[in-house]
């Protein structure tokens, strides 16, 4: 369980990531730093503001600018296991939106529940493989 869980794979499993690459020194954990880039070679600066291995993370950022505001980066994922194979997966992704991206709020909250819902289910495959892998 957790397998895929921390930023630093979020490039395999959040369709628009490119690559994360550790930034700080040490091993991962909370005040840990990573440099994301997205699809269109744009990049910024993440941490991970809480971190319980294969449980859950949550991050924070500064705003990844755009030519017409920018997003704050913030949310947590979080694995519980509920039963003996069953898992409760929940996702928050709560961005701060900022300049003309205010506006378009209700498009982009549609475009990134879509996305994660896509992007949840591809983790799930990655989970579900992996747990299979290990039981074999």
């Amino acid at each position: 369980m957790g397998r895929g869980l921390g930023l630093h794979q979020a490039a395999e499993w959040l369709d628009e990531f490119e690559q994360v690459v550790q930034e700080s020194d040490g091993p991962i954990g909370k005040g840990t730093v990573f440099r994301y880039t997205l699809k269109g070679d744009r990049s910024a600066l993440i941490e991970n503001v809480a971190w319980e291995p294969g449980r859950r993370v949550a991050w924070d950022g500064p705003p990844l600018p755009s030519r017409i505001g920018g997003a704050r980066p913030r949310g947590s994922l979080e694995v519980t296991e509920l039963a003996a194979g069953r898992t409760r997966f929940v996702s928050r992704y709560e961005p701060e939106l900022s300049g003309l991206l205010v506006l378009l709020r209700p498009t982009l909250t549609r475009w990134v529940r879509k996305q994660r819902t896509a992007d949840t289910q591809h983790l799930k495959q990655m989970l579900e493989t992996a747990q299979r892998d290990v039981s074999e």
